[in-house]
């Protein structure tokens, strides 16, 4: 059975990892029929799982190997829609529920790009216009990196760095900036009202039921990432992974490639970046340049910008920022370089195996080269990363205990009252005098109560009934 016929399929509320899944009923990877595989018998709780992935999932989604890859399928395809100006193909995956989030998004944004027309600022030319240097590694449908386990060499969506760090981040100010443009964008696409409160009466109507919920939620996210495009919400974001494939070009001594589709705004701040870089005698290797590393540790994968060398002759892990200041401060980057360096391990592309980062890499201290765009500046911050590191195991035990938020409470019940030992030792008296020393022993002591006496009367009962018996 090949890996893109396999998926994580739930069952009883248990994940079953990498499940086998025939993609149909006529034979597996050996050409034999299912009814003729020397195999052993397929167990019943598999069954049971390839019934609810079924009855979860339509057969186009099952046929392309489960959720994960039939995500990371789409995924490919609009990135060669986009290119190819394929808007049907777009369209499709726009309203596509079973692909990524991001993709939605994507997607979303660049019809709306497309149909603005605008060269220099619609969507699709701000996110292709200047291309990836490198391919995307593959992703499953939250988003994750899907990735080998260094043990088991099984591929494994492992949580993104940027996610992590992200368990320790004030959101209050983010929600409120997403809150006005997404209230901005309805004020310039005001039809669109009727279909979000549409969407808000099918989400309430299916209660407690996620699954029957999930296409409301999804049409309904997709809404608001056109609100927040259609109010300019994207466009810092947009502008920032151009600048910061600008600076990947250059450093890999392939800026020639590129430099024509850049805008003039965007040559300024890479001059910025490249005088600031050799005035301060930094040397950018080529090939630590965007590399995928993997932390054990604390469960996640993620992608460093540079490993940079220092003229005092360090190596550092390096950032390239171009978000417009630091007023909130140097957590979030801290944070996530420290899972870079203290990784266990840094994907080679051509191998396609793991292997070690650099002993002399400095594990204590980080560097930002700060770019914002637009500003034609740049400037260089060393980074705590052993507080950083220390931060981000943090934010892995937060995570941790999200996951078993709902195994910490349970329904009240109220303890048994404890059993009366005066009681107990007058319903195992055997003869009407152990009832009477009883009386004899406990009276004096106060333990003797009205209780107990109408107890020993019905049992000296119960044993003269059956001394006559």
């Amino acid at each position: 059975m090949t890996a893109d016929h396999r998926f994580k399929a739930s069952y009883s509320g248990m994940v079953c990892d990498e499940m086998v899944l025939l993609a149909d009923n006529t034979g597996d990877s050996c050409g034999l029929p299912a009814s003729e595989h020397p195999g052993p018998e397929i167990p019943d709780y598999i069954v049971t799982a390839r019934a609810e992935a079924a009855a979860k999932y339509p057969p186009h989604v099952i046929e392309a190997g489960g959720p994960d890859h039939y995500a990371a399928t789409v995924s490919q395809s609009l990135h060669h829609a986009i290119h190819t100006a394929d808007w049907d193909a777009v369209r499709r995956i726009a309203a596509d529920p079973y692909a990524a989030g991001d993709d939605i998004d994507m997607a979303k944004g660049a019809l709306a790009g497309a149909m603005k027309g605008d060269p220099l600022t619609s969507s699709t030319d701000e996110l292709f216009r200047i291309p990836p240097m490198r391919p995307e590694p593959e992703r499953d449908s939250y988003g994750r990196y899907r990735l080998p386990d260094p043990s088991t060499g099984r591929k494994t969506s492992w949580t993104r760095a940027t996610t992590l760090k992200s368990a320790l981040t004030d959101k209050e100010g983010l929600i409120g900036w997403k809150q006005r443009f997404a209230a901005v964008g309805m004020a310039r696409l005001p039809h669109l009202g009727e279909r979000v409160l549409e969407l808000h009466a099918e989400i309430l109507a299916c209660g407690k039921d996620w699954r029957a919920a999930k296409g409301p939620k999804d049409a309904m996210k997709a809404l608001l990432a056109e609100l927040h495009h259609e109010a300019g919400g994207d466009e810092g974001s947009e502008r920032g992974t151009q600048a910061h494939t600008l600076t990947e070009y250059a450093d890999a001594g392939r800026l020639d490639e590129v430099r024509h589709l850049a805008t003039e705004s965007e040559l300024a701040d890479l001059q910025a970046y490249l005088d600031c870089c050799d005035a301060a005698g930094i040397i950018r290797p080529p090939k630590w340049i965007e590399r995928i590393v993997l932390n054990l540790t604390v469960g996640s994968a993620g992608t460093f910008d540079r490993l940079v060398y220092l003229p005092d002759g360090r190596l550092l892990c390096a950032d390239v920022k171009s978000q417009q200041d630091f007023d909130f401060g140097f957590l979030d980057a801290a944070a996530q370089m420290g899972q870079y360096v203290n990784a266990d391990g840094v994907w080679d592309h051509e191998s396609h195996t793991w292997a070690p980062l650099p002993d002399e890499l400095d594990r204590r201290t980080g560097l930002i080269m700060h770019v914002p765009v637009g500003k034609a500046t740049c400037e260089l911050h060393e980074v705590d990363l052993v507080e950083g590191w220390e931060s981000a195991q943090i934010a892995h035990r937060v995570r941790e205990k999200r996951a078993r938020s709902k195994v910490m409470g349970w329904p009240y019940r109220p303890a048994a009252p404890a059993k009366d030992r005066v009681l107990t030792l007058i319903e195992s008296a055997g003869h009407p005098d152990a009832l009477a020393a009883l009386w004899r022993d406990l009276g004096p002591r106060g333990e003797w109560t009205p209780l107990h006496t109408a107890a020993a009367a019905a049992r000296k009962a119960e044993l003269l009934t059956g001394a006559t018996s």
